[in-house]
């Protein structure tokens, strides 16, 4: 394998969004099989990960050799440029300014609703071109049932799993039958009509088809499910359980949304959300559209007067603790090289993009790399 790789530079995409854990073992895979580099790309303003830290910013702290592309390339409509250049400098206010009447403020408890309204006027045209999405898997779940019900068609598929029963002695659970590698999830069942938007919710090496990917359904017939895929190939669940893992895709978070391009955008936000309301998920639902983005919030001057407040950076374990984060020593001890800010070259569709190199030593052995402690692992 090091054969193999040893001209490869390895590109990360949305490398934001990577946890601590991910990105250790990235680079202990990277090191174990000498690939010369490794380049994370990503926002610095966009989400961080969902589980525990945040390397892509400390690996730029710590002095790794870093490119900035602040070059706005994606929105083609003057206002909604200014909109989302003022929602990365942190002026909420001008914001919304700009986005003006495309900001729609709805009682709380008809967020969902009226995201599926919006959605649903448009023209099946305009749907394919329109992305939907809010910070919460509540709301999301909520827009697909307004979608669901206000659409027309008949009933289908429902998929299940059974537990047989439970030994709370030995902590086991029982299932109906050895199946070897089983999985504990729970059971929900889910209404599918031709003509659904629904997304895989976990991987299915076999047929390529990876946790997020989308598809519509074709047609419902007694529990029989067929679905075409974006290539054009036409798949059915009958005989295949993995292709029961799966849930309407009308919607996404913001999580989900974040490596997209859309024409247009209709995005969701509660005023008040204790954790998701943040100004880094605000310039995410704004700044996947190329034209146009309406936000619709129960409360528009609570909402903004949440996001002045809330920025959505997160504090490392390091930090929390009051220790300063640690620095970049020379090339001799550590896997990174020094810090050469620089604009990048070309045209770029994305908004304050950071690329960061990592060059590895390319006859470094991995036992040293245990060995001196104070390396690559330890810093992350």
């Amino acid at each position: 394998m090091r054969a193999a790789f040893k001209k490869t530079v390895l590109v990360v995409d949305e490398g934001s969004l990577a946890s601590t854990v991910q990105a250790r073992d990235l680079l202990r895979i990277a090191g174990v099989l000498r690939i010369p580099r490794v380049v994370l790309v990503g926002g610095s303003k966009q989400l961080d990960a969902v589980d525990a830290g945040k390397p892509f910013a400390q690996l730029q702290q710590a002095g790794m050799k870093t490119a900035v592309m602040d070059e706005i390339m994606r929105q083609r409509d003057p206002d909604l440029k200014a909109a989302v250049e003022a929602s990365l400098a942190g002026a909420t206010d001008k914001a919304f300014e700009k986005l003006g009447a495309n900001v729609a403020e709805v009682k709380a408890d008809n967020i969902a609703g009226a995201v599926a309204a919006r959605w649903l006027k448009l023209s099946p045209e305009a749907r394919e071109r329109t992305g939907v999405m809010t910070p919460s898997h509540e709301l999301r779940e909520g827009i697909n049932g307004h979608v669901r019900e206000l659409r027309e068609g008949i009933n289908g598929h429902v998929r299940e799993r059974r537990v047989a029963g439970v030994d709370h002695a030995r902590r086991e659970v029982l299932l109906d039958r050895d199946e070897g590698g089983s999985e504990v999830y729970r059971a929900e069942a889910v209404e599918l009509r031709a003509g659904d938007r629904v997304r895989w919710t976990r991987n299915h090496k076999a047929l390529g088809l990876v946790n997020s990917h989308t598809a519509d359904v074709t047609g419902v017939n007694d529990g029989k499910v067929s679905f075409r895929l974006e290539d054009g190939r036409v798949l059915s669940n009958e005989g295949d359980p993995q292709l029961r893992h799966l849930d309407h895709a009308w919607a996404s978070t913001v999580h989900a949304f974040q490596g997209r391009t859309v024409d247009n955008v209709i995005a969701a936000m509660e005023a008040n959300h204790p954790h998701l309301t943040t100004q880094k998920s605000f310039y995410v639902e704004i700044s996947r559209a190329q034209d146009r983005a309406e936000l619709v919030t129960d409360d528009a001057k609570a909402l903004r007067e949440q996001l002045e407040a809330a920025t959505g950076e997160r504090i490392s374990a390091l930090e929390g603790i009051g220790e300063a984060e640690p620095k970049m020593e020379g090339k001799a001890n550590n896997a990174v090289q020094g810090v050469d800010r620089q604009p990048a070259q070309g045209p770029g569709t994305g908004t304050e993009m950071v690329r960061t190199d990592i060059s590895l030593p390319a006859k470094e052995h991995e036992s040293s790399m245990r060995e001196r402690g104070h390396g690559m692992d330890l810093e992350l």
